[in-house]
């Protein structure tokens, strides 16, 4: 895993790259190192700070092959014993060098099963690939300037350096990222920086400075394969999550997902690993007991990392000034928190990020399934459940989450979904955006299931899951493997589940989970309920939060707009998540002195 930064220019500017490399040291900081190549009177800068996981010694970057092919490289590769056997390299130790190997000798630009985002410059024909993988797990932006035609970098704080001068955001920007609890792949974090898209490829001519971009294929849902066996699919996609030259361990969080991979991982490759659990002092949302349970029915060394409420607001303080970019989702606080602790024992780690987006584990799933059935509908739409929809008692998030339900009821599902995540602040202009980001989306009129896996893996993973992730682990140097965002189980998702009852789906989430989570442990153990990762947020002192946002509200009306709103709310969930969600991103507006560029 690495930070990876880069750009191209007129001049020789060894001392620049040196610097924005150095910079993405929390990234990778076993070493850092720089090159610069000479194309045609411009030069191609090229940046690494590496994390070592695989090949410790001679994995290093840029990489150079004997065509003068060059990469820097941030990410695994989770089918390199595969790919070694293909390509005649059974010796090979470093995925980088593979890669390398293959994108050299490839007509056109491969799609890896892994998580990654490369600059590879190709000799021959005067090209940088600038590549993402299918998900988007790994970031990687971009931009042009004159006198730098390409500026690439894992990282939004490169391109506000003083020599690139990024420093403005789009009001409409901040009013997407309230919208999509975070920026999506089709923002412009900063103004003129954009993102490659997950699954693509953007190609720079050096010589002629022409830019072209490569997508990948789409999701094939229509190879339903008889022989699928999805045990055996599930523990092969763990043993390689699990392959490394160092040590590889696992977040146990004592959920469905987390589980399943440490049982697996002791049961079926016998493989003993540390395990690492976050637990509260605030007993209303600890849940290490499951943590414990699984931990010690398999003998793992266990680590349980105690978030303090007395702490929270420095812990919120020190992120939020380390941070490139703001976080909407406020499990960011305790999942950063972890990472830092983590990051003392290990330098890489299993999770269960991906899972309910590829077996329909959120509450929103079922909402949906609601909407489609009349019969339900007309069940959960009924006055009674309207009126303890609009009650007003303080209660758990479960009365606030029936009235964003019946508050959207009326609309297209897929709008619907968009609109239960999210904070319903405009509705006529949100539901346009939704409108017309879902347009982006190759939605099918008889795929019911796997359009609602399509609409999260666009949009809830990409702003909220995959940034939680990668921002806080990196910040510590840590690398976060999610085995259910494998191209495997992508496979099986979107080709074995198409045909399963509504009625299944609505009563028992992740049922292929459950069911193979069941054969190791109890009956009542498996069918636990979903319980998400909640942030301990009641010592947190919202004073410096709401003065910050009525500092703008002047000035721009979505902010007056939310402040209107939580004046009149008795909701905790609302008062933490949707508060958290406005000051991330206007602290981190302040913490790195941006612009705004209004709308009028």
């Amino acid at each position: 895993m690495c930070g990876i930064v880069g750009f191209v220019s007129t001049q020789k500017r060894p001392e620049l790259i040196e610097k924005l490399t150095l910079e993405l040291s929390h990234r990778g900081p076993d070493k850092q190192s720089c090159e610069i190549i000479n194309v045609e009177n411009k030069y191609l800068h090229l940046g690494s700070s590496r994390l070592s996981i695989r090949d410790l010694k001679d994995g290093n970057m840029p990489m150079k092959n004997s065509d003068n092919n060059q990469i820097i490289y941030n990410g695994e590769i989770f089918n390199f014993s595969e790919l070694k056997k293909l390509h005649n390299a059974t010796n090979l130790k470093s995925d980088t060098k593979l890669i390398l190997e293959i994108l050299s000798n490839s007509e056109s630009i491969p799609m890896f099963n892994g998580m990654y985002a490369y600059a590879f410059y190709k000799n021959k024909e005067k090209k940088i690939f600038l590549s993402r993988d299918r998900f988007g797990i790994k970031p990687l932006y971009y931009s042009q300037l004159k006198d730098f035609p390409l500026i690439f970098s894992s990282e939004l704080s490169t391109f506000k350096d003083k020599e690139f001068k990024f420093r403005t955001i789009a009001e409409q920007e901040i009013k997407n990222y309230i919208y999509f609890g975070g920026f999506t792949n089709y923002s412009e974090p900063l103004l003129g920086v954009k993102k490659i898209q997950p699954g693509s490829s953007f190609i720079f001519d050096v010589s002629s400075l022409a830019t072209s971009v490569e997508n990948c294929k789409t999701i094939d849902t229509n190879r339903n394969d008889e022989n699928f066996n999805f045990k055996n699919t599930f523990i092969n996609v763990v043993s390689d999550h699990l392959d490394a030259d160092t040590d590889v361990d696992i977040l146990l969080s004592g959920g469905i997902d987390s589980s399943l991979l440490a049982l697996v991982t002791k049961n079926e490759l016998n493989k003993n690993v540390r395990t690492f659990s976050l637990g509260f002092d605030n007993e209303k949302f600890d849940e290490s007991s499951k943590s414990f349970y699984i931990a010690n029915k398999l003998n793992f060394q266990h680590e349980q990392i105690i978030f303090k409420q007395k702490d929270i607001n420095d812990i919120i303080k020190e992120f939020l000034n380390l941070t490139s970019e703001p976080v909407g989702d406020p499990s960011i606080i305790p999942s950063y928190y972890l990472y830092k602790n983590v990051s003392q024992h290990t330098k890489a780690v299993l999770s269960g990020d991906g899972a309910d987006e590829m077996f329909l584990g959120y509450e929103w799933h079922r909402a949906a399934i609601i909407q489609k059935n009349k019969i339900l509908k007309k069940i959960f739409g009924n006055h009674v459940l309207k009126s303890l929809a609009q009650s007003t008692t303080k209660d758990s998030d479960r009365l606030y989450k029936y009235r964003k339900f019946f508050e959207t009821i009326d609309k297209d599902i897929y709008t619907q979904i968009l609109f239960w995540q999210n904070i319903n602040i405009e509705e006529q202009s949100q539901q346009l955006i939704y409108e017309k980001f879902i347009d982006y989306l190759n939605i099918q009129k008889n795929d019911f299931y796997n359009n609602l896996k399509k609409l999260d893996l666009a949009f809830y993973l990409s702003t909220n899951i995959l940034p939680k992730a990668d921002i806080g682990s990196m910040l510590n140097g840590l690398e976060v493997r999610p085995p259910y965002l494998d191209d495997r189980i992508l496979h099986f998702s979107f080709n074995n589940q198409v045909k399963k009852s509504l009625l299944k789906y609505f009563t028992r989430s992740k049922s292929e989970l459950r069911d193979l989570l069941s054969a190791y442990t109890s009956k009542k153990f498996s069918q636990q309920s979903k319980k998400g990762f909640s942030p301990d947020f009641e010592y947190w002192d919202k004073s410096s939060a709401l003065g910050l946002l009525r500092k703008y509200s002047n000035d721009i009306e979505i902010i007056s707009k939310f402040l209107k709103m939580y004046e009149n709310s008795n909701d905790f969930y609302y008062q933490t998540r949707e508060l958290w969600k406005f000051y991330s991103i206007f602290q981190w507006i302040e913490n790195k002195n941006l612009d705004i560029a209004n709308e009028n």
